[in-house]
């Protein structure tokens, strides 16, 4: 059996929330496909994460409304379909080891949290190597948080010193150091990643994941 064979605790197969959420973004990213530059655009505009308006509104120059609700929303935008799909197999694999040991109400509570978490620092520390208006999308505050909460909810799979857990260790240091040479403006525009919304999410996960212990 490979080490990820086990992943999924003492069930078979994605979980059910983790397979719904899965399938919004995929619906989500087939209809931004769909339209046409303009309508691309004017959809991203309302619904992706920018730090410029969020900071216009507490500012009081800007509407609140239109700068929260994409707090939740950009997590389910993604840049292109590679960004999907890559987030979409970290979502198989953590989400369903959070789910088959926690449930679905947890999972998604922990999803949506570690996300808004992972929006929170983005905003707080913007990203100095993207133009000012950038906009941010992506589910990974969320599935950073739902990595996090794997290692410390208790889940049997990732019991200390299985291959499981130094496989996803790997992942973890991998994630980290490609958002480190991100922050460090080495590659300039080729590699912008959101790092701050990676590192709230997952921080975030830490510390829920063991509060959210059965």
């Amino acid at each position: 059996m490979t080490p990820f064979g086990q992943l999924r605790g003492s069930g078979t197969g994605l979980g059910t929330t983790a397979l719904i959420l899965g399938g919004i973004m995929l619906l989500i990213q087939f209809y931004a496909a769909g339209l046409d530059s303009a309508g691309e655009l004017l959809f991203y505009r309302h619904f992706a994460l920018n730090p410029a308006l969020v900071a216009a509104a507490v500012e009081g120059r800007a509407p609140l409304a239109a700068a929260l609700w994409p707090f939740f929303t950009s997590l389910f935008l993604h840049d292109g379909w590679f960004h999907l799909f890559n987030n979409l197999l970290f979502l198989a694999i953590f989400g369903t080891l959070v789910e088959r040991h926690l449930g679905g109400r947890r999972l998604l509570a922990l999803f949506f949290v570690c996300g808004l978490s992972g929006s929170l620092l983005q905003v707080l520390i913007p990203h100095d190597g993207g133009p000012p208006a950038a906009l941010v999308v992506g589910a990974s505050g969320g599935l950073f948080g739902l990595m996090g909460a794997a290692f410390t909810c208790g889940t049997p799979a990732l019991r200390s010193g299985s291959p499981q857990r130094r496989l996803l260790i790997v992942l973890v240091v991998l994630n980290a150091l490609l958002g480190l040479v991100s922050a460090s403006g080495l590659l300039g525009s080729l590699l912008l990643i959101g790092w701050q919304s990676h590192l709230g999410g997952f921080l975030a996960g830490l510390c829920l994941g063991r509060l959210a212990r059965p």
